[in-house]
């Protein structure tokens, strides 16, 4: 019985163990991003969006979310200016 108690407190040990050592330190060459946002990216009346990665205020990664989308002629995007060209 000692042996069945030891054992089954040795395994809660190693996975607690486990648990704690992979959410405490970064696994060798993982980035951290210390930013992520999605961004709809307009040319004209066509837009798409995108999800971006940013660390340090860099982009570091951006991938398509969405195919593309035409508004009509007459659409006009209403973001300032600096948050339609501005990515991180």
């Amino acid at each position: 019985m000692y042996e069945k108690v030891a054992f089954l407190g040795l395994i809660i040990l190693i996975v607690s163990a486990s648990f704690v050592f992979n959410f405490s330190f970064d696994s060798p060459g993982k980035i951290g991003f210390d930013r992520t946002l999605t961004k709809a990216v307009c040319s004209g009346n066509t837009c798409r969006d995108y999800f971006v990665e940013c660390l340090n205020g860099e982009v570091k990664s951006i991938s398509p979310i969405s195919g593309f989308v035409v508004f009509p002629d007459d659409w006009r995007d209403t973001r300032g200016f600096e948050e339609r060209s501005e990515l991180c």
